[in-house]
């Protein structure tokens, strides 16, 4: 151990990196976690909070940088949650994250996968078509940005790397604003851009737009401004594209789309000529989006249901018992309740597809449908 002004840091070597970004050591036999540590690093760490089985530490030195080490491009990184891994080289990046499904798969899921197909986005920076922003108000500063790691602190933000270039030319513009003058204490600020919308903002929920215009691999889609949309619009081709290669090469009478949103895959299965298919998500105004982006695409056969999906599961998987039917299901990061995992287990479809951007609650759910 390493002392210094009356505190205690640890020496320790870094092995791994655990979902979400924090490196893992151990000192005595206890691991700590220690969050812009990379493995093979030696670090000098403070120990900040004491568990009976871990130590959250922050990371105060690196005494042996890793090979894969680089300057991160956002000065505020290190305290950002939205950026885990902006101190290490892509290709490092996406090897880290495919070890951290592999191991996840095999803890919680109790699934050994040996290939793992990686994407690489090509555009690690300047992506993201939609950022929201917080507003912090004193007497003696006006921030407005990202919460920071301690879920408290708003780190103002006058550029941010990851989100594309016009996004940043309207925050530069609204900063200077009469607008940012005139915000409140914890006000939301988001911002958006669309191929036919260029870059627009608003405040909390006051819209000067309600429904946007997505440009997508099967083509113009209506996106609510306040609806969830994949946010990395070259990533979201990449998945459009999975999920109707699936399609073709299979054959299928049937479509449920699960927690569906604006009905992106009802609409790809509609147009590689699965006859039936039905939407289900609780936003409304997506569902009404959905309901026209079929329309616009002469898919006669695509219904959508204003529902909570897993309320509406069990009945509406009880056709799939003597069809050919495809289920996709895509929930939120907190995965699929109870409710959904019994209905599917109870009627299970010819074919589920499980889009996930969480590993952890992909692994879980796994676990029970494999089972």
């Amino acid at each position: 151990m390493i002392v210094r002004g009356g505190l205690i840091n640890l020496k320790i070597e870094i092995f791994d990196v655990a979902y979400g970004g924090e490196g893992v050591g151990r000192h005595e036999g206890k691991v700590c976690f220690v969050p812009g540590a990379l493995p093979g690093e030696t670090v000098a760490c403070l120990p900040e909070t004491e568990y009976k089985r871990f130590t959250r530490c922050k990371l105060q030195q690196v005494i042996t940088p890793s090979p894969a080490r680089i300057e991160p491009q956002c000065p505020i990184a290190a305290n950002c949650p939205g950026c885990a891994y902006q101190h290490v080289g892509y290709d490092a990046e996406l090897q880290i994250k495919k070890n951290q499904l592999r191991a996840l798969m095999q803890r919680l899921g109790h699934i050994d996968i040996e290939d793992i197909l990686v994407y690489d986005s090509k555009n690690n920076l300047g992506y993201r078509n939609k950022i929201t922003l917080h507003a912090a108000i004193s007497e003696t500063k006006r921030s407005l940005g990202y919460v920071g790691n301690d879920n408290q602190t708003v780190l103002d933000v006058g550029r941010c790397p990851l989100a594309m270039n016009a996004i940043n030319e309207d925050l530069a513009a609204y900063r200077s604003s009469a607008d940012f003058y005139a915000m409140n204490n914890k006000d939301r600020v988001t911002f958006r851009y669309t191929n036919t919308n260029g870059a627009c903002h608003w405040r909390n929920k006051s819209l000067g737009i309600e429904i946007l215009t997505e440009s997508t691999t099967l083509g113009n889609l209506q996106v609510p401004a306040q609806s969830f949309f994949q946010v990395n619009p070259p990533v979201a081709n990449i998945l459009i594209e999975a999920v109707t290669t699936i399609i073709k090469n299979d054959s299928f009478d049937t479509l449920m789309d699960f927690y569906c949103g604006v009905g992106v895959f009802s609409i790809a299965a509609g147009k590689c000529g699965v006859p039936s298919t039905l939407g289900v998500d609780s936003d409304r105004k997506a569902i009404e989006a959905a309901k026209q982006n079929a329309r616009d695409y002469g898919l006669n056969g695509a219904a959508f249901l204003t529902q909570i999906s897993e309320n509406i599961a069990a009945d509406a998987l009880e056709p799939a018992r003597s069809s050919q039917a495809l289920v996709i299901v895509d929930p939120p990061r907190r995965g699929l309740n109870r409710q959904m995992i019994n209905a599917l287990c109870k009627t299970p479809p010819k074919k589920l597809i499980y889009i996930s951007c969480a590993a952890d609650t992909l692994a879980r759910d796994l676990a029970l449908l494999a089972d």
